[in-house]
Parts: C-alpha cells; sequence; structure tokens
C-alpha cells in the first residue's frame, strides 16, 4: 500500500512539473512575438524605437541591428509604463507619448518629460483619451488611431478637423490598431498589429506586409523599396 502512494505521488509531482514548464514555454513564447506592442518611435538619431507594456527596443535602421533592450523605466524620468501610443510630431520635432487621458512631451536630448497635460484639454483638441496607435506626417496633420476610426489633427487649426472610419486607409486593418510610424528615410508609413506590420505608401495604400518579434526585425526594411 505504501509503494502504491509513493508511486502515485511521483505521478502527481511528474505531471506538475511538466505543467509548469509548459506554461513558462507558452508565456515566453507569447512574449517573443511582440504581441503586446504598444507604441513605436522612430526617433531623430535614425533610431526606431519598438515600445510593449514595461520594455522597449530600440533599433538601429542604418545598420539593421537590435541595439538595446531595457525597461521603460530606464527610458526618461517622469514617463509612465504601459502607455498608449507615441510619435514623433513632424510639426515641432518632439516626441509625444499618450496615456489614458494624457499626453507627454518627451525631450530626446534631455532624455525626459517637459511638459504633460490633458489630452483635448492642454493640447490636442478633439482627441480622445485611451488611443490605440498615432503617427505625425510632414503633410501637416498627425493621425490618431481608436477602435474603428481615426481623428485627423491640424496642425495649422490646432485641433482635429475630421473624423472617418479605418477603412478609408486602404489595405490596413479595419480597426484596433497597435503602433503606427512614419520612417523619415523612406517616406512611409508603418502601421502594426500583433507581430504584423503594413508599409503604408500615403499615395496607394498598403505597399507590403511582414512579420516581426523579439530579436527579429529582418523582415521590417526600411530602403525606399
Amino acid at each position: 500500500m505504501k509503494k502504491t502512494v509513493k508511486i502515485s505521488l511521483l505521478l502527481v509531482l511528474a505531471i506538475s512539473i511538466f505543467s509548469c514548464n509548459k506554461e513558462e514555454k507558452e508565456d515566453t513564447k507569447g512574449e517573443d512575438n511582440l504581441g503586446h506592442l504598444k507604441a513605436t518611435i522612430y526617433a531623430p538619431d535614425a533610431r526606431a524605437y519598438f515600445f510593449t507594456d514595461i520594455k522597449y527596443y530600440k533599433y538601429d535602421v542604418i545598420g539593421s541591428t537590435l541595439e538595446k533592450t531595457a525597461n521603460i523605466s530606464s527610458f526618461g524620468s517622469q514617463l509612465p509604463e504601459n502607455f498608449d501610443a507615441a510619435f514623433l510630431c513632424d510639426n515641432d520635432k518632439q516626441t509625444y507619448f499618450f496615456k489614458d487621458a494624457y499626453y507627454y512631451k518627451y525631450d530626446f536630448s534631455e532624455a525626459k518629460v517637459i511638459i504633460s497635460g490633458v489630452t483635448g484639454e492642454h493640447g490636442w483638441k478633439g482627441v480622445p483619451a485611451n488611443i490605440d496607435a498615432a503617427v505625425s506626417h510632414p503633410n501637416g496633420y498627425s493621425y490618431f488611431f481608436k477602435g474603428d476610426k481615426y481623428y485627423r489633427y491640424s496642425h495649422t487649426s490646432k485641433k482635429v478637423d475630421k473624423v472617418a472610419p479605418i477603412t478609408n486607409w486602404k489595405g490596413l486593418p479595419a480597426s484596433n490598431l497597435d503602433a503606427a510610424l512614419y520612417s523619415t528615410d523612406n517616406g512611409y508609413l508603418y502601421f502594426f498589429k500583433g507581430n504584423t506590420f503594413y508599409k503604408y505608401d500615403a499615395n496607394t495604400g498598403v505597399k507590403n506586409t511582414g512579420m516581426i518579434g523579439v530579436d527579429d526585425f529582418d523582415e521590417l526594411s526600411f530602403s525606399n523599396e
């Protein structure tokens, strides 16, 4: 009887260890596919930054290499983790982060937040809270995406002047984008959903798509092709 109980306990222990290992592998796999990408920035130093809930990945665009992976807490003072969107604004060449109903103006040279406020009240009039993605374009507009709609912000009138469905952007997913950026090197827009990116031509729509993951940005080309 004692021998039977001992064997049963060993079997239970083995099954528990196997289950734990399986869960750990599944969790790691979930992290490796950048499925929680929250924001992207194409910075003035020819580096693209990819932000997840708590980490960021610094990618050398010219050298096509991943330079750094670190916690967002080390990126700059007063910058919140797990934010909703970010972009380098073409109008004033400053970087803006958005989280919930707030925005944070970030200075790369000083590596810190220099201004913060309530979105729509202290700045960015007409932009809703809790946006999904945002991108600035040299055509004088910044675009904010939430659900199945986008909000076009005019830097001339300093307010949102158009709200329309995302389906107006030919070839993009119809809703719930994760992030977006504009490449100053090749003039293309890049949109992200899950671990899929969409390389977008402002005149013709989606040019091509690809996959990215942690330590694997090979398909993400910032060339003119």
